[in-house]
């Protein structure tokens, strides 16, 4: 959960992450061997210095980590928070709101 950097609260379709910035990353989704629904929430702060921006994978999120450009700070909580996806559906594969994307 991004708690500052870029503002999504005015995207489509869910107004950006629980903060108002972008959506969360996904470690794993359906049909990958590691999914589950279960969550183990972190919390994501961009530092101060950083070029806040749109990161859309795990290997970017760990990226940004590794160059000092955000912290990454584990919750105590494990929340059930499925992946849906369905035939047809207009975010498989090709934005935000899929996958590893955020």
């Amino acid at each position: 959960m991004f708690k500052n950097g870029v503002d999504r609260s005015d995207a489509d379709p869910w107004g950006g992450g629980p903060f108002g910035f972008q959506i969360d990353i996904l470690d794993s989704v359906p049909d990958d061997q590691a999914y589950t629904p279960l969550r183990h929430p972190h919390v994501v702060s961009w530092t101060e210095d950083a070029d806040a921006r749109v990161l859309r994978s795990t290997e970017e999120l760990m990226a940004a980590r590794d160059a000092g450009e955000l912290e990454i700070m584990p919750t105590n909580v494990v929340v059930t928070a499925p992946v849906v996806s369905w035939p047809g559906d207009p975010f498989d594969g090709s934005s935000e709101a899929s996958g590893n994307s955020g």
